[in-house]
């Protein structure tokens, strides 16, 4: 029986007609406003599997080195600069990853279910008045979960793929987009924001500085100790953010870029007609305000010899332009680990914001790249004491931006599923120990199955707001349902952590997994949810003396030994004079 496609939970598929969502969440959302009169299937996820996971990436990757190349001839062009691929790189690099990241994903979820199923219609969605325009680089990240943007980009997708399938075309047009449009991603500042930004930057005492360390990862107080340690005067770069002055596409400006070339590929042909649309306002309308506001209202050194950041690469505004400026007149430019995966994870090879940098400060001793230059975990704070210990905290994983190239939704679902299962066939005593401390990011219904348990369980403890190392401290065990910085920091401070890997070591580069094989073998590493359920079942009462076991031990110190070493006593002089010898 052929069905009709759709894209968004809003559109309306008579009764007698099979439906074929393109995903999961469209599904559920279309189902809770309407009764299941019809017919109906889901597209086939894309992208979990093992071989899938290590080929997308590193074609991705080039893809990546190709259009940054294309990317930078054409903006040189249409602003009649000679900026080099670095320049652009660093400031569209977070952006140019996940666009392309989340296209492929999509366009590779259409392929795979016109294979799978008979489509004999689609409802594609329209956004000609562009109410969703790309403000900055970190806007698709945002845009990402917004379920009206992805039918638009499906859309965008669909309309210019090479193949001719026998379907039908339905348009839902501008009217429909206003209607069910209700969120901007853009925002004004405080007044408070504004007036702080104002008076930090009235300081003149940085101009001749030679480092500037800025969202370095550190706490506050930390950062402003280690500038002064570099320059030996007081500073706090406090960098403020710009109102951008325009808020929609030129279409006219955009029709000039031509990223057509002789490329036979499908994907990247349909990159070069939709990139066009999706490139950010700051790098073409608004691309002299940001780069005038740079130059007269950001007070930082004027020739810095060492730029150190660790989390800027994300900003997509300000900071990057100020940052790819100066990589052009040769300060170096020194990104700082941010998190875990970055020595471990299967993509390590290929992360964007690693292409443009001089060199990256890793936490470990773990070495694959000359950029790599390892310190220790400089995240770390001193271990508070706390006597009260009883807890099982469960730490859950964000519910995660769809700009990966597999299907984040899907990843997400086999994660609560799969913790859902561990908690419910937890013994009672330990069920009322239990605190769940789900992410800042969890919202309802994203996770529609997980929603329901929470609100039928509704005797569980559930956490968002208490700081993070507290609620580890308190804790007799803490378990994360993904390998994350938490358990490394457990790790770190020798607080009984585990972690569940539902997918096993698929995430896992393979010249690291042995390392994880040894945390599996002495039980700090789960990958069955049958294995883990009767660990803690029947290890509950005696997890302090197997945590503390000599092969538990040993283990735990290889492990951070490559991947989060100690932080020394004087880790801010110690990080100084690391970075004094990196000129």
């Amino acid at each position: 029986m052929a069905g009709t496609l759709i894209l968004h939970n809003e559109c309306e598929v008579p009764n007698n007609q099979e439906i074929i969502f393109f995903n999961e969440l469209i599904k559920s959302h279309y189902f809770k406003k309407k009764k299941i009169l019809n017919n109906f299937k889901i597209l086939s996820p894309y992208g979990l599997e093992d071989d899938i996971l290590k080929y997308d990436v590193k074609y991705l990757s080039n893809i990546y080195d190709r259009y940054i190349i294309k990317i930078s001839h054409e903006l040189n062009k249409i602003h009649g600069t000679k900026k080099s691929e670095k320049y652009w790189s660093i400031i569209l690099g977070k952006w140019l990853r996940d666009f392309t990241y989340a296209t492929f994903n999509r366009y590779q979820t259409i392929k795979k279910g016109f294979k799978e199923h008979k489509i004999e219609k689609i409802i594609l969605i329209e956004d000609k008045k562009n109410f969703f325009p790309v403000i900055d680089g970190t806007a698709i990240n945002y845009y990402s979960n917004d379920k009206l943007f992805d039918a638009i980009l499906i859309s965008n997708i669909f309309k210019n793929l090479n193949q001719s399938y026998n379907y039908k075309i339905n348009y839902l047009t501008d009217k429909f987009v206003e209607k069910y449009h209700k969120t901007k991603y853009f925002e004004k500042k405080s007044f408070l924001h504004n007036l702080l930004s104002q008076f930090l930057n009235t300081f003149d005492f940085s101009k001749e500085s030679d480092f500037l360390v800025i969202s370095s990862y550190l706490k506050s107080i930390e950062e402003i100790k280690l500038n002064f340690h570099l320059n030996k005067k007081f500073q706090f770069f406090y960098y403020p953010k710009i109102s951008y002055k325009i808020l929609k596409i030129n279409r006219q400006l955009r029709e000039k870029l031509n990223f057509e070339d002789k490329s036979q590929d499908e994907f990247e042909k349909v990159l070069n007609k939709i990139i066009p649309i999706y490139l950010p306002l700051t790098v073409l309308e608004n691309y002299l305000q940001i780069k005038n506001f740079v130059e007269s209202k950001i007070n930082w050194p004027k020739n810095p010899k060492i730029i150190f950041s660790s989390n800027s690469f994300a900003d997509g505004g300000p900071a990057q332009f100020w940052i790819a400026e100066k990589s052009e007149y040769k300060s170096k430019y020194l990104l700082g680990q941010h998190g875990a995966g970055y020595l471990e994870y299967y993509d390590k090879n290929f992360r964007a914001e690693l292409k443009p940098v001089d060199g990256f400060i890793s936490w470990g001793n773990h070495i694959f790249s000359e950029k790599i230059k390892p310190t220790f975990n400089f995240t770390l704070t001193n271990k508070k004491k706390f006597k009260k210990k009883d807890k099982l905290l469960f730490v859950f994983k964000s519910s995660g931006n769809r700009i990966v190239p597999y299907d984040r939704f899907e990843y997400g679902r086999i994660i609560f599923n799969q913790s859902q299962n561990l908690i419910t066939n937890l013994r009672n005593d330990i069920k009322k120990k239990l605190l769940l401390r789900l992410h800042s990011s969890y919202k309802k219904e994203i996770y529609f199955e997980f929603d329901e348990f929470l609100k039928q369980h509704d005797y569980l403890e559930i956490d968002k707001k208490t700081n993070f190392n507290k609620l580890i401290s308190l804790s007799k065990l803490t378990i994360y349902n993904d390998y994350s910085t938490g358990f490394v920091y457990g790790l770190n401070m020798n607080l009984p952590s585990l972690i569940f890997l539902p997918l096993g070591l698929r995430f896992i580069h393979d010249e690291n997994k042995k390392d994880f094989i040894k945390l599996i073998e002495n039980k700090m590493v789960f990958t069955s949810i049958d294995e883990l359920k009767t660990y803690l079942n029947q290890n509950w009462d005696n997890i302090e003396e197997l945590w503390n076991s000599k092969s538990s031990k040993e283990a735990r110190r290889l492990f951070i030994d490559k991947y989060s070493l100690p932080k020394p006593s004087d880790k801010i002089h110690k990080l100084s004079e690391f970075l004094k010898k990196m000129i």
